[in-house]
């Protein structure tokens, strides 16, 4: 990674799926997790993704 060319940690892409929540509740969806946060929240469900 460079300042020219920032790069985003793909950790999963999980789709295409069915959106079930919101307002594209029903609609295809793809979703892409990132990786690298290190907040640590408790409420967290993708702890797997915190260092990837």
């Amino acid at each position: 990674m460079t300042d020219m060319h920032p790069a985003i940690r793909v950790s999963e892409i999980f789709g295409p799926t069915i959106q079930g929540e919101g307002v594209l509740i029903g609609l295809p969806t793809v979703f892409i997790r990132t990786g690298g946060c290190d907040y640590r929240c408790s409420w967290c469900d993708s702890l797997h993704a915190v260092d990837n």
